[in-house]
């Protein structure tokens, strides 16, 4: 495949889906560029890539930041320090802001190890460039094995979660001293370190990518924690915790299950992912091996409910997930939403990646997708970020032939989805890759392709339509200056969204960035009309609102005048079916001091004597209409 083409694999209702943007590579192809360290993207289209590249003799931490729908050049942020930089990620938050963390070397201890140090930089809205680095924790001890997890709310708050090996000195192979550590992030770089969430002080085993310490962030700043430690009986199981704004529940959560069909589970869990919706409904994905003696693992899933639900600080129970085919799950990843509050799961299964789905309880799953593509050799594990109602984007590597690269497909609500792939410029097998979601359904996909001696970092971006949003009309009749019509945001994370209003399914008016217009006089007639607003996104990606009644009534009420012979006279008064007369503000003096009397579509008067007499109507209607006629009559 070309270097930053995308190729459609299989097609979408026309509208229905999000566009893949080709990819745009943003360092290499270079033996200077290392490796990809994370991925983010905020809900106002802002993000980032961090990755390392060597300069001068040393292993340097770049970010690539993109914002008002552009990548800009890449940028150091560990500026003035003088080892080598590992463990970088990255976070974002709404209006530009970006935070990078990374693990850099301060010292040697008197025994000759080195100690390590948590580093971070920020960048504010609307600032130019990062922070200097500054420290979040000064001593990790030798840090080989860290893989930090960070994540950040869309208010900027923001969760650093770390493996840190205090001692080796342990009698049985294959475990040290650890801990983890976690620290909130407030602003300005402002950190708190939070208590262990460890719930006791076992030995643990050392950890790897699909073991180590998650922490994932809901919309306003709560979040869940996941990790592995061993049982009182020394099982190695995965356990949750809810994090607060200071502090953290008491009790840590078993996710993994303890018993299966009777029997207790005596193997050890070695892999889990975490996802967490915007009002902290979250789910916990686990691999787990049911016998010590051996067996090939099984995956579990466990959820928890909202924060300001009943029962918010306990799990609902591990659930086994049905496999499409035999095979060992692998690449866990998860999400969940806030709309509707069911979750999306996937993981690899040999070279074909599982999708599926969950109810809102967190109970009951339903049936998985195997998902695959002739001729791909690579393996399926996949990258997962959420959109609303269980949309999203999945991600997976691509090798077939000579073409390499990352497939990316979009997760509809419902019906069909689409697939592309994408490609650095250069080629080469991915060697790692990361999506970032808006969680609006647009994302950053990210990836390191090439060898060791020349590799390249690229990224495409995936742009969804706007999202279903609401219009609304006045209630009953109005006059043509007041048939205002308003409308929610058609929330999009690729900014640049215009609205049009379709009266009676045709456009009136121009383009406009405003939520509210007032209806063109020109061709709205009397009467009920439909209106409906069609967004329209930078890329020519609509949807339409919702369709509301306008009713509508320029004319006021109508009215003639007869005599039937001697004194008697009849006013009669037609508002043409539409709004209706508004009797009770509506007036007729006769002109003869008898004053004024309330209107009636017919009213009679008798005059008491003869002469000329100017009768006085003051009409109105519900839409607000009013008219004040004088109408001469001569009584004989």
């Amino acid at each position: 495949m070309l270097a930053g083409t995308v190729g459609l694999l299989m097609a979408a209702p026309a509208g229905a889906g999000a566009e893949v943007l080709p990819a745009v590579t943003l360092d290499g192809p270079s033996a200077e560029v290392i490796d990809l360290g994370g991925v983010a993207m905020a809900e106002d289209g802002t993000g980032g890539v961090v990755y390392r590249r060597r300069v001068d003799g040393r292993i340097r931490v770049y970010v690539a930041q993109y914002s008002n729908s552009r990548w800009w050049p890449a940028r150091r942020v560990d500026i003035g320090q003088q080892f080598d930089s590992s463990w970088p990620r990255i976070a974002a938050a709404t209006g530009g802001r970006l935070l990078v963390t990374w693990v850099q070397r301060v010292g040697r201890r008197a025994n000759g190890s080195y100690v390590d140090a948590m580093y971070a930089a920020w960048r504010a809205p609307g600032a130019s460039s990062f922070t200097r680095p500054r420290p979040v924790d000064l001593n990790l001890g030798e840090a080989n094995a860290v893989h930090p997890s960070l994540t950040m709310a869309a208010n900027g708050g923001a969760a650093l979660l770390s493996y840190v090996v205090t001692s080796t000195d342990v009698a049985q192979p294959g475990l040290v001293n650890a801990e983890y550590r976690l620290a909130r992030f407030g602003g300005g770089l402002r950190w708190s370190r939070l208590p262990s969430p460890r719930r006791s002080a076992r030995p643990l085993r050392a950890v790897t990518a699909a073991t180590a310490p998650k922490v994932a962030m809901d919309a306003i700043g709560n979040a869940i924690v996941g990790y592995i430690e061993p049982d009182d009986d020394g099982v190695e199981r995965v356990y949750a915790r809810r994090v607060f704004s200071s502090d953290m529940s008491l009790v840590p959560l078993q996710a993994s299950p303890m018993e299966v069909d009777g029997r207790r589970v005596t193997g050890p869990a070695d892999q889990f992912a975490v996802g967490i919706g915007g009002f902290g409904e979250g789910i916990v994905l686990v691999r787990q091996q049911l016998d010590a003696a051996g067996g090939a693992p099984e995956a579990f899933v466990n959820t928890l409910p909202p924060v300001f639900s009943e029962g918010a600080l306990a799990l609902r129970g591990a659930v086994r997930l049905p496999m499409p085919a035999p095979g060992t799950p692998d690449g866990l990843a998860a999400g969940t939403w806030s709309d509707g509050g069911g979750f999306r799961l996937a993981f690899g299964l040999g070279s074909t990646t599982v999708l599926g789905a969950g109810a809102g309880e967190g109970t009951s799953f339903s049936a998985a997708t195997r998902l695959g593509t002739a001729g791909n050799r690579a393996i399926g594990e996949p990258r997962l970020a959420m959109g609303p109602k269980g949309s999203g984007v999945l991600a997976r590597r691509l090798d077939i032939g000579d073409q390499h690269g990352v497939e990316i497909r979009e997760i509809p609500v419902q019906g069909l989805s689409r697939r592309a792939q994408v490609s650095a410029e250069g080629g080469g097998l991915v060697t790692d890759f990361e999506v970032g979601g808006s969680n609006l359904g647009d994302a950053i996909v990210a990836f390191r392709s090439g060898s060791s001696s020349r590799g390249s970092i690229a990224a495409t971006v995936v742009d969804a339509p706007p999202l279903a949003f609401a219009a609304t009309a006045p209630t009953g009749w109005v006059r043509p200056s007041q048939a205002r019509v308003s409308w929610e945001p058609a929330r999009n994370a690729i900014r640049g969204v215009t609205y049009e209003v379709l009266l009676d399914g045709q456009i009136t008016g121009r383009p406009t960035g405003a939520r509210a217009r007032v209806i063109e006089r020109r061709g709205l007639e009397d009467g009920s009309h439909g209106v409906q607003i069609r967004a329209t996104d930078m890329r020519g990606q609509r949807v339409v609102s919702n369709r509301v009644a306008l009713r509508v009534d320029g004319t006021a009420p109508q009215l003639s005048v007869s005599r039937r012979g001697g004194r008697r006279v009849t006013v009669r008064i037609n508002d043409r079916n539409r709004s209706g007369m508004d009797t009770e503000r509506s007036t007729i003096a006769w002109g003869d001091g008898t004053g004024r009397s309330a209107a009636a579509s017919v009213k009679s008067h008798r005059y008491p004597r003869r002469g000329r007499f100017i009768i006085t109507t003051t009409l109105r209607d519900r839409a607000g209409n009013s008219e004040t006629r004088r109408t001469a009559v001569t009584v004989r």
